[in-house]
């Protein structure tokens, strides 16, 4: 938490208070139901919704599985500069692995 929130110190002090949303990694139920209020309402007020998942990777994984949910929401993929090297990190094997389970179902069409 303290890593991410210091890798983007200068933007997050860029944004009001209320446009920062803070979630636990391993709740991705809770991740979805915060992302699906905030895109409902933004396609109510006629909003484009656009998600650049740049976060940890289950945030990267729910804004690809949000996208399915939603067919008019964009994805952006943002990479690394051509001559900058992978990372080279390795999983915290002491760690439990965050599981998803994704079940899909006919889509129903958001009234704007």
């Amino acid at each position: 938490y303290g890593k991410i929130n210091d890798a983007n110190k200068q933007l997050l002090e860029l944004l009001p208070p209320d446009h920062i949303f803070d979630y636990p990694l391993n709740d991705i139920r809770y991740l979805d139901s915060i992302f699906s209020t905030l895109i409902n309402y933004l396609y109510i007020t006629k909003k484009r919704v656009i998600l650049a998942p740049i976060g940890p990777k289950p945030f990267s994984l729910l804004s690809l599985l949000i996208a399915i949910k939603y067919s008019n929401l964009t994805v952006y993929r943002i990479t690394q500069p051509p001559k900058e090297r992978p990372s080279s990190r390795r999983p915290d094997e002491s760690k439990l692995p965050i599981i998803c389970e994704a079940v899909f179902q006919k889509p129903q069409p958001i009234e704007a």
